[in-house]
């Protein structure tokens, strides 16, 4: 598994679904980084996560988290395993 924690949550969707369009479900596309982002900043563990990702011919999974280290500092509920 692969967690990228980026800063602006928004910007990153944005540029991730025109480079990988087919990490996101059909929903997620449909939605646009909008919707993504609204869903990864609202709900949960505030994680938008990918299960079935396709990288150099292997299936992993991915996800983003919104600024990790900042989240930590403030002791929001971050919670991976």
């Amino acid at each position: 598994d692969v967690i990228f924690s980026v800063n602006d949550p928004q910007s990153w969707h944005e540029q991730n679904l025109r480079r990988h369009p087919k990490h996101y479900s059909l929903l997620s596309r449909a939605g646009g980084a909008g919707f993504v982002t609204w869903m990864q900043t609202n709900f949960g563990a505030k994680i938008f996560f990918h299960p079935y990702v396709d990288l150099d011919r292997k299936t992993t999974s991915t996800g983003s988290a919104d600024d990790l280290g900042s989240n930590e500092r403030n002791d929001d509920n971050y919670k991976m395993a």
